[in-house]
Order: C-alpha cells, then sequence, then structure tokens
C-alpha cells in the first residue's frame, strides 16, 4: 500500500472520530432511547450465530464450491454482486425483526436519529472530500458511471453497517458490555469484509484488512456516540466510492 495512501486513510479516520465528538455534543444526539433485551446472553447469542450463517452463505455464494459470483470493488458490476449479497442479509434480518416482533430501533434506526445522523454523515463526508483534496475533481462534474458507484455504495453501506453496527453490535453490547461488544462486532464486520478481498496477495491483503479494522472500529465507535448507523453508513459509502477514483 502506498504511503500517500496510508497517511490519508489514517487522516481520514482521525477526522471521523473529531466531528463525531464535536456534533455528538449537540443534545439533538441524545433524542434515542437506549434498547433493552429482556435476555442480553440470549440475544447476544443469537445476533453472533445469525452474523456467522450470513457469512457462511456469502463464502459460499463467492468462494464455495461452484460459486457463480465473483466481486471486483473496481467495476459497477463487481459493486453490485456485494451490494446483492449485502441486500439479501439485511433481508434475514428484517424477517427475523419481524418474526422476533424487535423495533428498528433494536438495530440503531429511529424516526429522531434520522436527521442528526445524516448531519454527522454529511458533514465527516465532506471532510473526507476535503482531505482527500477531491473537491476540484467533483466542481468539474462527475461521470454517470462515478454517480450510479456512489449509489451504489451508499446501498452496500447502509446494508453492512445496519448489520454490523445496528443488528450484531447492539445485541453483543447488551451480551458482553459495551467495550467487548463493540470490539467483538469491529472483527465480525472485518471477517465479512474478507470475503471480497481475500483472493489479494498477502504482502497487501494484511496492511489492507489492518486498516480496515480501524475503520470497523471507528464506525462502532460512530453507531454508539451518534446511537444510530446512518452516519457511519454516509460516511462509509463516501470513503468507499473516493476508493474508485
Amino acid at each position: 500500500m502506498e504511503t500517500r495512501t496510508l497517511i490519508l486513510f489514517l487522516s481520514e479516520l482521525v477526522g471521523a472520530i473529531a466531528v463525531t465528538l464535536l456534533l455528538t455534543l449537540s443534545p439533538r444526539f441524545k433524542r434515542g432511547r437506549a434498547v433493552q433485551f429482556a435476555r442480553p446472553r440470549q440475544e447476544g447469542l443469537f445476533g453472533l450465530g445469525v452474523a456467522v450463517l450470513l457469512g457462511l452463505a456469502a463464502y459460499a455464494f463467492l468462494r464455495g464450491p461452484g460459486a457463480s459470483l465473483t466481486y471486483d470493488e473496481t467495476t459497477l458490476a463487481g459493486l453490485g454482486v456485494r451490494l446483492g449479497i449485502g441486500a439479501a442479509a439485511l433481508l434475514v434480518v428484517a424477517l427475523i425483526l419481524r418474526l422476533r416482533k424487535h423495533p428498528l430501533s433494536s438495530v440503531r434506526w429511529s424516526r429522531p436519529m434520522l436527521m442528526p445522523g445524516v448531519q454527522l454523515g454529511l458533514a465527516v463526508g465532506f471532510l473526507t472530500l476535503f482531505l482527500r483534496n477531491i473537491l476540484p475533481e467533483l466542481f468539474k462534474g462527475i461521470t454517470m458511471d462515478q454517480g450510479y458507484a456512489l449509489l451504489v455504495w451508499l446501498g452496500i453501506a447502509l446494508a453492512e453497517e445496519s448489520l454490523f453496527r445496528g443488528y450484531v453490535q447492539l445485541r453483543l453490547e447488551a451480551w458482553l458490555g459495551e467495550r467487548w461488544g463493540w470490539l467483538a462486532a469491529s472483527g465480525l464486520s472485518t471477517l465479512w469484509l474478507l470475503l471480497f478481498i481475500g483472493g489479494q496477495p498477502l504482502s497487501a491483503l494484511l496492511p489492507r484488512l489492518g486498516l480496515l479494522l480501524l475503520q470497523a472500529l471507528v464506525l462502532g465507535w460512530m453507531a454508539q456516540r451518534s446511537r444510530g448507523v446512518l452516519g457511519g453508513a454516509i460516511y462509509r459509502a463516501m470513503s468507499g466510492w473516493l476508493m474508485m477514483f
């Protein structure tokens, strides 16, 4: 990985932490009610099981015997594969929520936190654009394919953040405590990403995997601070999209 890319990515994470710390001081981020589960251990184990089973299913589609799907992060078609897998996983979670009669707040989605989440995501996203010095390029306009790619990345981020920072992390926090639940969910989400980037040489894979783990930790912390996943999802969509430039 190039030194410049590494520095930009780390600067982006530091900026996300700083903006989140500043904005979440506002009372607007205190509106969401804390979710409590009647059986925290049972919910935590169930959430862990769901994450593992979804990961195994994704592995079977991508790398198992007779796998027919191919992921390529540099093309719209390749990104569409990841979006489809994420959407299918989110559909499973939605079905589980309905069957178990759990509210959307149990995946860190609630109406009072929507606008604060949008504001947080746009603030961190704009800072990311500034740090990567992409703003002059955007002012010149983007191609239709780049516009579609941004929408696809937004879909990917919303699905994966709702799954890991919303459904899984909240249940692991209820079971293991806020710190260990956050760490465990960050590890699980990084393993999920390994499904998509695992074909790279080890010398390139390990540094990238380390950075993705750091980003997962920041995203999990953002979800805790903002009581929602929308802000982190917008930031992550912007970050992933910019990596294509």
